[in-house]
């Protein structure tokens, strides 16, 4: 079985240039498909000649797992995990240079990039828990809700 390989990203003008989007597309929201970035406008693909402008500040890579609801989970999702003891936090989901692959990084890691250390996503860790279950759910994703990683439970 092929894998799927697809991206997502927020659609936004260039600068200084205005593009025609289909009318149900609006500037901000998401778009899926195929990632053109190496070009005058970075842009994707969903499918047939449409192009969508994109910020490539906001580029994901479908990671080829669905979340406890069948819903794609991207590289840049927060999602929400429950442990067999009860506990339970948020992870961002993101791409490992050194190891080459998806991984996690729970909210307490995150937080500690924010204050120089270093962006470190455990592959192995999230493997381990898709495999043993599936509880993983989107919340949301880092661009438009950071605030489920940043807040401090203790608040």
């Amino acid at each position: 079985m092929a894998r799927e390989i697809k991206f997502r990203a927020k659609v936004k003008q260039p600068d200084g240039i205005r593009l025609p989007l289909p009318p149900y597309f609006k500037e901000g929201e998401w778009v899926q498909g195929d990632l053109h970035s190496r070009c005058k406008i970075p842009h994707i693909h969903p499918c047939g000649n449409d192009k969508f402008p994109i910020d490539v500040n906001t580029i994901g890579q479908f990671i080829g797992m669905l979340d406890k609801n069948g819903k794609e989970i991207y590289e840049g999702d927060i999602v929400y995990i429950r442990m067999g003891d009860g506990s339970e936090c948020h992870c961002l989901i993101g791409y490992d240079e050194i190891l080459l692959g998806f991984g996690i990084m729970d909210e307490y890691a995150y937080r500690s990039t924010l204050r120089g250390y270093p962006r470190n996503f455990d592959n192995g860790f999230m493997h381990r828990l898709y495999r043993d279950s599936k509880i993983f759910e989107v919340r949301g994703n880092l661009y438009d809700n950071p605030e489920l990683l940043t807040k401090d439970p203790e608040e």
